[in-house]
């Protein structure tokens, strides 16, 4: 079910993105619509309206919160989307994702924390150096359960900026906004897809 609710999921925001933003390059649609279809925008919708208290599982999958992950989360999302478009067709599966997903649309595309820093600063690095940025982890500090991660992101071999975060990819995911904000202030260019 899940498969078929992706697909459904992708031709209905591919026509609302077709739509609604006529002025945007294909490029700039693909990404958008990464955002609006990703695992943790699903996984945010799917917390937001409940549904993982609707999800049958084992007592210990439950215990181990297992509803609360965000990779099931999004895919039971994706599975409603299935089923709402073999119980009622396309035009029911639209109204639905509209309704749950879409509505908020400008606030999942303005909201910083949906923005996939790393691949925006992997295409401009790309760009300019025909290679990709690179991430290390500099340092570990906090105890087991409660770690913080500190990541260089390095071009050539070189730091260009460094982020902290609980895990490996939320610290990546700090490194690439600050280096990506500091390479366009520094070219001075504003970049209106952010």
């Amino acid at each position: 079910m899940e498969f078929l609710g992706d697909a459904v999921l992708s031709l209905v925001v591919n026509e609302y993105l077709y739509r609604h933003y006529t002025s945007k390059r294909e490029g700039e649609l693909t990404k958008m619509k990464s955002v609006i279809v990703s695992k943790s925008i699903l996984s945010h919708y799917a917390k937001q309206h409940g549904l993982g208290s609707f999800i049958l599982m084992s007592e210990n999958a439950y215990k181990a919160g297992v509803d609360e992950a965000d990779s099931v989360l999004a895919d039971t999302f994706e599975a409603v989307f299935g089923a709402v478009f073999l119980d009622g067709g396309f035009e029911a599966a639209r109204e639905c994702i509209g309704r749950l997903l879409l509505s908020d649309v400008k606030d999942i595309f303005y909201s910083e924390k949906n923005i996939n820093y790393k691949s925006l600063l992997q295409e401009y690095i790309q760009a300019l150096h025909k290679i990709p940025p690179r991430y290390r982890v500099s340092s570990t500090t906090g105890p087991e359960h409660q770690k913080e991660f500190a990541v260089d992101v390095t071009v050539q071999g070189r730091v260009i900026a460094t982020g902290a975060g609980k895990t490996k990819k939320e610290a990546e995911q700090e490194a690439a906004r600050s280096a990506y904000k500091r390479l366009l202030n520094a070219d001075g260019i504003v970049d209106e897809s952010v």
